[in-house]
């Protein structure tokens, strides 16, 4: 709330009467970062039903139980023909079989996809970032490895890429951006 704020060091009387040192030891804390950045240009599909974006994941381990895990991601697509362009994020826990993660995709309206994110038809001539940031609430055991992996697909006829432009020539004009995921 704007304008609900403590003031006073730690280490005077008032921060200590204010609760300020109670609740910096509460719960909510940041315990692991992760961060997965491609750079290289590889990937591309023209599949138009989900698949895996290829070398697309990352993987955390909870430092501890019950532990929420904010998913952070930019993907740098440029499509042929100006295609659209569809993605979504599936998850493993401990080996056991990656699922969709249906808190993270729109709700169902007549033919409309359901996705996490998407484009509009996009000029060949750039590439475009799309992403989201969600909060993941699994279900684990202490040890679990959990991985987030990305998935794409895009309308009958087109080509996307990763990392590039479709035109993909040599001039200073075309791109060549990085993509992200940052798990914490």
């Amino acid at each position: 709330v704007i304008g609900d704020f403590m003031s006073g060091s730690v280490g005077d009387n008032t921060a200590r009467a204010s609760g300020v040192i109670a609740s910096a030891g509460g719960g909510g804390k940041l315990l692991q970062v992760v961060q997965y950045v491609k750079t290289a240009t590889s990937g591309s599909t023209t599949s138009t039903s989900m698949t895996d974006i290829t070398d697309f994941k990352l993987a955390i381990t909870p430092a501890a139980e019950g532990s929420k895990i904010l998913i952070d991601y930019r993907i740098s697509i440029g499509s042929s023909y100006g295609g659209q362009v569809h993605t979504q994020i599936t998850r493993d826990i401990a080996g056991g079989g990656f699922s969709t993660l249906t808190d993270f995709i729109g709700d169902s309206r007549g033919s409309r996809t359901r996705v996490t994110a998407g484009t509009g038809g996009l000029s060949t001539a750039t590439s475009f970032p799309i992403g989201q940031q969600c909060l993941d609430s699994p279900s684990y055991s202490s040890g679990d490895e959990i991985t987030y992996q990305w998935q794409w697909y895009t309308e009958s006829g087109s080509t996307m890429y990763l990392n590039r432009n479709s035109a993909n020539a040599d001039n200073y004009y075309n791109d060549t951006p990085i993509s992200t995921i940052t798990l914490m």
